[in-house]
């Protein structure tokens, strides 16, 4: 008798360990979408970097962006003492009975008298109010930089924007296209 029990332990912990796995492998199943192009991926193959923990201290108005705990830098340039960042918050994709979220994100600009929340990324890039054009457009080209790098390498991100159908439209999203040829993403 002892052995059938040795036997449905051993059985028991196999099944444990087989569900430990399962568990394992589907943590990091969920799919996320970013802020800047729409994209939908897998946040373990594709790595944005996350955001100094200091940073929503620093802006305030990032709390009124609705960006979360986890801000991930899509984007990050300097321009006459003034960093301009490119934000957005983890945004879980639903797809089975629930729509997917439309990803937050935001541009801030940093200075030594403090932060401004220059809106949001998408809006931004279309209309980048008050921003010096070379600020704008250094700001465009890191973010594809990123991306680039994200993805790993411009042929990647190219093939990954045109299947999700992605690729930014003149004139709206002029600047971010302008980029994008720039850096022989498209």
């Amino acid at each position: 008798m002892p052995k059938v029990s040795l036997f449905k332990r051993s059985l028991a912990k196999v099944g444990l360990f087989a569900t430990l796995l399962t568990i394992a492998g589907n943590a990091h199943a969920e799919e996320m979408i970013e802020p800047v192009f729409g994209l939908i991926y897998d946040p373990q193959t594709v790595v944005f970097e996350q955001a100094p923990d200091t940073l929503p201290g620093r802006c305030p108005g990032l709390a009124q962006a609705g960006l979360g705990d986890r801000i991930r830098v899509f984007g990050r340039t300097e321009v006459d003492g003034t960093q301009y960042w490119a934000l957005g918050g983890e945004v879980v994709v639903r797809r089975k009975d629930q729509p997917i979220v439309v990803p937050k994100g935001a541009v801030v600009a940093l200075t030594a008298d403090g932060c401004t929340l220059l809106g949001p990324i998408r809006a931004f890039f279309q209309f980048p109010n008050r921003v010096p054009a070379d600020a704008v457009s250094r700001l465009a080209d890191e973010v594809v930089e990123r991306y680039e790098s994200a993805y790993g390498g411009a042929p990647a991100f190219t093939a990954v924007l045109k299947k999700q159908d992605a690729v930014p439209q003149a004139p709206m999203k002029g600047l971010l296209r302008a980029a994008l040829e720039r850096h022989g993403a498209l």
